[in-house]
């Protein structure tokens, strides 16, 4: 792949995250809008939907594992939390 071609995707990556609505696949939802302002064909949709749910799957996990952790760090920063417990 040429750096074009890896700046276009990182380009239409991000245009599908700030056109989804914030719900699970809501990115499949503008998926069709995005291809068709950047002329690329129908044909596509498929292949980039498949790759969407795939970066959707793994976003969602990652996000969940930082809120748990962004949590015991405001915890910690608030003095909420018993270290002792914690530890044992």
């Amino acid at each position: 792949m040429s750096c074009a071609c890896v700046l276009q995707w990182k380009t239409f990556w991000k245009i599908c995250a700030y056109t989804a609505p914030p719900v699970s696949g809501g990115t499949l939802i503008g998926l069709g809008v995005v291809l068709a302002q950047f002329q690329i064909s129908g044909d596509c949709l498929g292949i980039a939907g498949t790759l969407v749910l795939m970066g959707d799957f793994f976003m969602t996990s990652a996000k969940l594992v930082i809120l748990q952790m962004e949590l015991v760090h405001e915890a910690d920063h608030w003095k909420l939390l018993d270290l002792e417990k914690l530890r044992s």
